[in-house]
């Protein structure tokens, strides 16, 4: 019995030597550590290049968007050509000199006669009416090479033409 306490006992006297355990157990942690912090280093910088690159669209759209609101306003961009239907203003400017750049941001369009009709179903008005439609056609630029494109199609009801 004496002998199986003995060897019992030196089985454990191996292992109970504790020292550098807690050295150990710090490079562990500290190891652990690591990895979360250049994790969370990496998932912030993709999130900032997200969103950056979110902006820079937005700034895109919102000039497209902006050039549809200029050419709406501007009823110079909607005269019929005496030539039919085509292109009424050339990609780069509409009717009216408006500088439409903010810092990296510009815009340009062209408005597009389509021709004549009658006016669309639901607007009520009789045979004494035309519709002009026209198609507005715009793209926006933001910084970095960011470009968004609109397309709005709209009609203008004009009196009919009188035959005499």
């Amino acid at each position: 019995m004496k002998r199986l306490k003995s060897y019992l006992n030196r089985g454990r006297t191996e292992w109970t030597d504790e020292r550098g355990v807690a050295l150990v157990m710090t490079m562990l942690i500290l190891l652990m550590l690591t990895f979360i912090g250049m994790a969370t280093i990496s998932t912030s910088s993709t999130e900032l290049s997200l969103s950056a690159n979110y902006r820079r669209s937005r700034e895109a759209f919102h000039a497209a968007s902006a050039a549809i609101e200029y050419a709406l306003l501007d009823n110079r961009n909607f005269v019929v050509p005496a030539t039919g239907p085509g292109t009424l203003t050339v990609a780069g400017g509409f009717p009216g000199d408006v500088d439409l750049m903010e810092g990296d941001t510009t815009a340009t369009g062209s408005v597009t006669f389509l021709g004549s009709g009658p006016p669309p179903a639901g607007s009520k008005m009789g045979m004494d009416w035309e519709a002009n439609y026209f198609a507005i056609d715009t793209t926006g630029k933001g910084s970095l090479g960011s470009t968004d494109q609109q397309e709005l199609a709209m009609d203008k009801i004009v009196p009919a033409p009188t035959g005499g």
